[in-house]
Formats: C-alpha cells, structure tokens, sequence
C-alpha cells in the first residue's frame, strides 16, 4: 500500500476541513446567500496565488458562484451555469426563435 493514502485535497483531512467549512458557514453560499448542500469549498486567496488553506481563507460558494469565481480568476470564458434550488447544476432555458411567415408587405 501507498504511504500516501488520505492525504492531498481528496483525503480525509481535506475532507475533515471541507466540513468544518461547510458547518461553520451553515451550508450557505457565501456569496449569493443560497443554502444547499452542494457547495464546493473555495480558497479567498487562491492558493496559486499565495493563498493558505487556513479556516480563514476557506468559504462555501455554490457551485455556480464558485464557478463564476474561478472563470474570473482564470481569465477563461466558460459557458455560463445556473444551479436549481438545490444547488444542482442546470442548462439555462434559451429563447425559441420565432419563424417568419410569409413576408406581409400591405
């Protein structure tokens, strides 16, 4: 077995901190106040930025808003995303565009 088991973002420290984060914050998007249970658990400062993984620099942003968040911190266009009230991700609804018809010339 790997001496590496549980540690790195998917291990059970990481996922001990997820929870605190989540707790602390009362499932509820920090940013656009949505309470859900599918939150992800965002670094303020991202750590590639100098960012910690200290309690202080940890939120729960909704999986929309941390999407938003990231495109921005990534300066890449991602397709937009709206969530459910569940916080589920959904297509948004685009508009059907009319048909013409005939060309009415009175």
């Amino acid at each position: 077995m790997s001496g590496g088991y549980g540690q790195g973002r998917g291990g059970r420290h990481w996922r001990k901190v997820r929870q605190y984060v989540f707790d602390r914050d009362m499932y509820t998007c920090r940013q656009c106040s949505t309470v859900t249970t599918r939150l992800e658990c965002d670094h303020i400062i991202p750590v590639s930025k100098g960012g910690s993984d200290d309690m202080d620099n940890l939120q729960s942003l909704c999986i929309r808003c941390h999407a938003i968040k990231s495109r921005r911190e990534s300066h890449v266009r991602i397709p937009r995303m709206w969530c459910d009230v569940n916080g589920w991700p959904v297509e948004p609804v685009k508009p059907r565009k009319r048909k013409m018809e005939g060309n009415s010339h009175s």
